[in-house]
């Protein structure tokens, strides 16, 4: 288990991300990260192998982009998180 938690521990840290534990056993206490993460094992992780870490990136940023900018998300009105973010702060 300690190989694990270095390995996803040097990985977040490549691309600078910060990791947040909960209460063992108590998905709850952060419902919204773990249905993202659950969105992004289903369509990016589970569906893509990656030779080098280089590519690794590479693939990342462009579902990033995508995930921000493109994809329509339910709980938005069917907008993308940059349309909604643009919607929300032309009425504020």
């Amino acid at each position: 288990m300690e190989f694990c938690n270095k390995q996803i521990k040097e990985t977040l840290s490549i691309f600078g991300i910060r990791r947040s534990l909960n209460n063992k056993g108590n998905p709850y206490d952060n419902a919204v990260i773990e249905a993202t993460n659950k969105i992004i094992k289903k369509e990016f992780i589970y569906q893509k192998k990656f030779e080098h870490i280089k590519q690794l990136k590479l693939e990342m940023s462009e579902y990033v982009y995508w995930y921000s900018n493109i994809r329509i998300h339910g709980s938005l009105g069917y907008q993308s998180p940059i349309k909604y973010k643009e919607a929300f702060l032309k009425n504020y």
